[in-house]
């Protein structure tokens, strides 16, 4: 069970980093997006074409940061896990 346990936990981490990483660049996407047509751009300037660059660049940016996160967020977890686990083998 624990050998299933704990790679089923980084990848839920994954997803879970994927997912928020997801969120944030949309909301980041709209904000660039209102703030630049806010300013008298239109779809058919440059500064509105390179908008999906600045997308995937923001999703690389928080998927690197919530996974590097999640990743160690899980260590932390496992870590306590089998020192718990230590101290109630000591006890015993």
């Amino acid at each position: 069970m624990k050998k299933i346990k704990r790679p089923l936990l980084f990848i839920l981490f994954y997803f879970l980093g994927m997912l928020v990483s997801g969120f944030f660049s949309a909301i980041m996407l709209a904000i660039l997006n209102i703030y630049l047509s806010g300013h008298g751009f239109t779809w058919q300037d440059e500064y509105i074409r390179i908008v999906p660059f600045f997308g995937s660049a923001l999703n690389l940016i928080f998927t690197g940061l919530t996974l590097g996160g999640g990743l160690l967020s899980g260590s932390a977890y496992l870590l306590a896990s089998k020192r718990k686990e230590n101290d109630v083998n000591a006890a015993e």
